[in-house]
């Protein structure tokens, strides 16, 4: 599957979790709207944002900036595991 393909059902399914922890939530009632709604409209736009950008320069681009952010989480991570502790 390529990379292109493989991001679409990620979003897929990300979506459907997100809906189900939603639900979860608010029938709870502890979902805080006020925050929860502009945060899911920036991330919509960025998500539109984000894919239309990745379709215009390819999928080699999107392959390197993936490795780059993943090589920047694994560092905060090992860096908040074992320095901050």
């Amino acid at each position: 599957m390529g990379l292109v393909k493989s991001s679409a059902n990620a979003k897929v399914f990300n979506i459907a979790s997100n809906l189900g922890s939603v639900c979860t939530f608010a029938s709870g009632g502890t979902v805080l709207y006020a925050l929860a709604l502009p945060c899911a409209v920036a991330s919509i736009l960025g998500n539109r944002l984000g894919a239309k950008y990745a379709m215009r320069v390819g999928p080699r681009f999107v392959r390197n900036i993936l490795y780059f952010v993943l090589t920047l989480l694994m560092c905060s991570l090992l860096f908040r595991t074992f320095c901050l502790n």
